[in-house]
């Protein structure tokens, strides 16, 4: 499977759990500006935006790239947030990381449990996060799972296990771990 396919797979998963919560944007002669997986995917629902020529049509696109992109940090902050509403609610802590990956998370399970915190881990769920590999996507170099003291997994360049200093797996900005907490570098 490509990263493509798995990205449509994941949004398929999504539609199915929650349904189509933002439309495929186009132009006014039906060109995908934002959406091209929610589209492979079969979304019904669009948008149009219009657009002035050729540039214009690009330049949105573009811009539509970088106002949607989403961080591992951002899908870990989000795990936990929902974590911790599941056990404010009675869910058993043990029983969490199961459940988020069978009703709620739209990711692979390995993914998924990497980034779900160690405590709302069943000893099986926990070991299935461990054999997990952090996914590249496209031409990304490769890169590790680790997790910082906090519990936020991180990704980390192979071969840099030791060093301190991370790299952003978006935009490969480098970052440090102070404290628990990811820093500029």
């Amino acid at each position: 499977m490509q990263p493509d396919d798995d990205q449509v797979g994941e949004l398929k998963r999504s539609r199915t759990l929650v349904g189509e919560l933002l439309p495929v944007v186009v132009d006014q002669t039906g060109r995908v500006l934002n959406g091209r997986h929610r589209r492979r995917a079969g979304w019904r629902s669009s948008v149009t935006v219009e657009t002035k020529d050729e540039l214009d049509f690009l330049v949105k696109r573009l811009h539509f790239l970088v106002q949607r992109r989403s961080s591992q940090a951002e899908h870990a902050e989000a795990f936990a947030a929902i974590c911790a509403e599941l056990e404010r609610r009675g869910m058993e802590a043990a029983a969490i990381a199961e459940h988020v990956v069978a009703r709620i998370s739209p990711f692979e399970k390995s993914y998924t449990y990497a980034l779900v915190q160690e405590r709302f881990k069943s000893a099986r769920a926990a070991r299935y996060g461990q054999q997990a590999e952090a996914p590249t996507v496209g031409t990304s170099p490769p890169f590790t799972s680790i997790t910082d003291a906090s519990g936020v997994v991180i990704r980390q360049r192979t071969g840099a296990a030791q060093q301190q200093t991370v790299s952003c797996p978006n935009c490969f900005t480098p970052l440090r771990i102070v404290a628990g907490r990811l820093e500029l570098a």
